[in-house]
């Protein structure tokens, strides 16, 4: 049997879920500094992703050498690189990522939503008719992209805030 006792206070995420809930509230209030702040960590971890990378592509797991795994070392730290020196390139390249990322994932679970056929599931047809929505919307923030900007903002705020109200919850 588990033996569940109450512990105490927890003061530090409480602290943590203020913070995530006031910096949820601040880009709310200022969407500008959300979508400077944004590209920056994410150009930091494409820099970090392509340093590893060309540290994979001299093969010290391995042993062998591997160019494909080279070529996609620089080009991550150049895309990290012109990301963090211009700010609208490093925009750009989050709402066009966005759209190809749904594309791709509504192709893929296209793709796989044979095998719920197979199984002889009867979700089949709407996993087929969702993702070509998605396909649909995906194509569409390729066109506007704006848009795509629009629902990463909304999707910072919206994690910041659930976070933040979880380590509130988890303090008490």
């Amino acid at each position: 049997m588990i033996n569940m006792t109450r512990t105490r206070f927890n003061l530090g995420n409480l602290i943590l879920g203020v913070f995530f809930v006031g910096l949820s509230i601040y880009y709310l209030r200022q969407p500008e500094k959300a979508l400077v702040l944004f590209p920056i960590l994410v150009c930091v971890g494409i820099i970090f992703k392509g340093l590893y990378e060309l540290f994979l592509s001299r093969g010290p797991i391995t042993g062998q050498h591997h160019s494909w795994m080279l070529f996609l070392g620089v080009f991550d730290l150049v895309i990290g690189i012109a990301s963090c020196v211009s700010t609208q390139f490093g925009l750009a390249l989050l709402s066009y990522c966005l759209a190809f990322w749904i594309i791709m994932t509504s192709f893929t679970e296209i793709k796989l939503a044979s095998f719920y056929r197979e199984l002889e599931r009867g979700y089949y047809g709407f996993i087929v008719v969702v993702n070509i929505l998605m396909m649909i919307c995906g194509v569409i923030l390729l066109f506007y992209p704006i848009i795509s900007l629009t629902m990463i903002y909304i999707m910072i705020i919206t994690i910041l805030m659930t976070i933040g109200i979880v380590k509130i919850i988890q303090a008490f």
